[in-house]
């Protein structure tokens, strides 16, 4: 930990330096070392920052936008400077680099929450706990998006795991188990109005069945460019009790890794290299199947926030329920960890 602290005091006298190089550039015309970048704006870089006057009616996503190419890089400005001048031209600091990789602050850490979904309805009342009627969504989405909470794609937390980014202060990622047919008919219109992207997981033995999924519907979510579609495993069976079924349980804990992930890969024509537990069920030999089978990442059922440090093969979700309340579900999102490391 005192490693993590001189690493963040490092980044504090990086900014501190570039910030001086502005002014002496203003004043002196130095710090010109550096090659100048095409971005708007740009006053000076060095190799850990480029910096930048804001204009008129910026905000740090149009100013993310401009320099990085992308609104969810916003946080990466807006930590490290001052309140933006609504007339322009206030120096910003844009690192050229991810200055933390690992989220960790004198008072605690980054997590990211993956919230994990089954089933929906468009009826007034749901059926069953694991069941959430269509306003209950819509109101936990619209509360994603008005806090401002970056939807990050599943397939894309491994940038988080490796460094390549630094979690978002608010962050979230939307998962579905199973497969039901609801997800088609009930979420997949909310995820194309709120334009958040989700990945559903499928245990292939359970498509086409009157309640489930069918490759059809897969295809034409996949192909919106929002749903991401991962294996859930062939059968939904425990791969725990399979590894503790006695002879032969290692072809058949292998044919429950192998099986979806060919068949998924085969009709829908994407990577399938992400793989949620059936009830969150996994031990050692689970997870050294998943490794043979090529699959770099799995979800657990544990509740809690992943950092940046996590397991891949055992990443937290949090199970969202129909008889959560709003307040609730704010309780779910849990976006930092306080740990005290003085």
């Amino acid at each position: 930990m005192i490693m993590i602290k001189q690493g963040l005091q490092r980044g504090n006298d990086l900014l501190l330096k570039v910030l001086g190089c502005v002014v002496a550039t203003l004043l002196l015309a130095g710090c010109s070392a550096f090659s100048p970048r095409l971005t708007p704006g740009y006053v000076t870089q060095d190799d850990n920052f480029q910096v930048i006057r804001s204009f008129p009616g910026d905000t740090y996503k149009t100013l993310a936008k401009r320099i990085y190419g992308t609104s969810v890089e916003a946080d990466r400005l807006s930590t490290i400077n001052p309140e933006l001048d609504p007339a322009g031209g206030t120096l910003i600091a844009a690192p050229r680099r991810v200055l933390n990789p690992l989220g960790v602050y004198p008072n605690g850490y980054r997590t990211m929450p993956i919230l994990c979904y089954h089933r929906f309805t468009a009826a007034n009342k749901s059926r069953s706990k694991l069941e959430l009627t269509q306003h209950k969504v819509r109101q936990q989405l619209q509360y994603i998006a008005d806090q401002g909470y970056h939807v990050i794609r599943m397939s894309d937390v491994e940038d988080y795991l490796q460094g390549r980014k630094e979690i978002p202060r608010r962050s979230v990622v939307i998962t579905i188990d199973d497969g039901y047919r609801s997800t088609y008919d009930v979420l997949f219109p909310l995820l194309q109005e709120y334009e958040f992207p989700a990945t559903i997981f499928v245990y292939t033995d359970f498509i086409g069945a009157p309640a489930a999924l069918t490759w059809k519907q897969m295809k034409i979510m996949r192909d919106s460019g929002l749903v991401d579609i991962q294996s859930h495993s062939k059968s939904h069976a425990s791969l725990v009790e399979l590894t503790n079924s006695g002879p032969g349980y290692l072809k058949r804990l292998e044919s429950e890794v192998r099986t979806p992930r060919k068949a998924l890969e085969k009709r829908l024509g994407h990577p399938v290299d992400i793989f949620s537990y059936p009830y969150g069920d996994t031990n050692k030999k689970a997870v050294k199947a998943l490794k043979k089978q090529g699959i770099r990442m799995a979800v657990t059922v544990n509740r809690g926030g992943n950092p940046s440090f996590a397991n891949p093969y055992l990443l937290r979700r949090t199970m969202v329920y129909g008889d959560d309340t709003l307040a609730s579900f704010k309780r779910k999102l849990q976006v930092f960890r306080r740990e005290s490391f003085e």
